[in-house]
């Protein structure tokens, strides 16, 4: 399998955050359930959608348990907005990233993860990744397209 891979430069984006822990088992039901979170929230501040400058992301966060995920839900924002409950400014890092696209429902995520390792590998680039580097923006998902042949990922790799 091949796999496209782009290497940027980007600027830290400010975000709206909602951490969230799952199991392996469970993870696309928790991250359903923080997502409808997140909306809830952005409805109950009343955001402009100015506000939001990027597509919903999930940051992936080094968690020391087995078969478990530790990750935050958000929005890259143009401003910091309230926060309320579990909700958290933050940001997604800047600096020189390998991202490419995964095309398709979410359960081929892992091997488009494992072929972007092994690229960043093979094309003898150095990972930066630490215990919180990593993250999916997802560009096409719901609730704008529910067709999972449609929907976009990328993911986000930093390296030096």
């Amino acid at each position: 399998m091949t796999i496209d891979v782009r290497i940027e430069t980007i600027e830290p984006q400010q975000a709206i955050m909602l951490r969230v822990k799952s199991s392996n088992a469970d993870l696309g039901e928790t991250m359903t359930k923080a997502v409808g979170e997140l909306f809830e929230y952005l409805d109950k501040i009343d955001v402009d959608d100015e506000d939001i400058i990027g597509p919903l992301f999930a940051f992936y966060h080094f968690c020391e348990e087995p078969d478990q995920w530790e990750y935050s839900v958000g929005f890259p924002v143009h401003r910091p907005l309230p926060v309320i409950g579990d909700f958290t400014m933050g940001k997604l890092p800047g600096g020189k990233v390998a991202v490419t696209r995964h095309l398709g429902d979410y359960s081929g995520l892992k091997d488009q993860w494992d072929l972007l390792a092994e690229w960043i590998d093979v094309e003898g680039h150095e990972s930066t990744y630490t215990e919180d580097d990593c993250w999916e923006s997802y560009v096409v998902s719901p609730p704008i397209e529910t067709d999972t042949s449609k929907f976009i990922t990328e993911l986000y790799w930093p390296i030096n």
